[in-house]
């Protein structure tokens, strides 16, 4: 298949660049027809987020986080719980691509707002996604987003405890083990039944949190 654009020896720098100025710019008015568009449905709007790693790639890092993203975080004004779960998928998979200030001004303000959402399998999804990115993200933002997920640990919904159980083992693997022992640690335990052997990895030694919640699974991050 030929590419959308020439390879630029074929056309000069100059032109190039213009050449895929303008394809970006169709993709956009694309994009944007189809979530903003008087045609657009949560069906149409989930298949875009899909789609939305081969998007982010196609525009790069400063399109994802000067287009794409704040496109695409419209859909949590969704009436539809799936739309706005779906959301949270798409992020765990381009949020990345915008570099650690994007996840820092984009997912952690929506985690807030998909923390108190009324359907139990959007808030599994936003822990989920910060889960995924864990690694990616700046450590007191992540100590910040653990402050708000580990209470989660007594959450009544086996979906998002077990969501909270994977961001603590995520979490755990991407502190250093001075932060796992002195801060995570800290607030873990209290959620607990038993103090757990370990915090990350395969879930081999899991104990039960207060409320019938598994809490934290077995792995490397020693607690002490």
């Amino acid at each position: 298949m030929r590419p959308l654009v020439p390879a630029r020896a074929e056309l000069g720098v100059g032109r190039y660049d213009a050449e895929v100025a303008a394809v970006r710019g169709a993709v956009e008015r694309v994009v944007l027809d189809l979530i903003t568009g008087a045609r657009s449905t949560p069906d149409i709007k989930r298949a875009l987020l899909s789609h939305s790693p081969g998007l982010a790639a196609f525009f790069g890092r400063r399109d994802v986080n000067g287009v794409l993203l704040p496109l695409l975080i419209t859909c949590l004004n969704a009436g539809s719980w799936q739309l706005r779960g779906a959301f949270f998928g798409a992020v765990a998979g381009i949020g990345p691509r915008g570099g650690r200030g994007s996840l820092d001004v984009f997912l952690l303000p929506c985690l807030e707002q998909a923390l108190v959402d009324p359907e139990a399998a959007v808030v599994a999804d936003a822990v989920g996604c910060v889960a995924a990115v864990a690694g990616h993200l700046r450590k007191r933002n992540l100590l910040a987003a653990a402050r708000k997920i580990v209470p989660l640990l007594r959450h009544s919904k086996a979906a998002v405890r077990q969501a909270a159980v994977g961001f603590v083992a995520a979490a755990a693997a991407a502190l250093p083990p001075a932060d796992v022992y002195t801060q995570l640690r800290g607030m873990v335990l209290p959620q607990l039944a038993g103090v757990p052997i370990v915090l990350n990895g395969p879930a081999a030694g899991v104990r039960r949190a207060r409320g019938g919640a598994a809490a934290a699974a077995g792995g490397a991050a020693v607690f002490g």
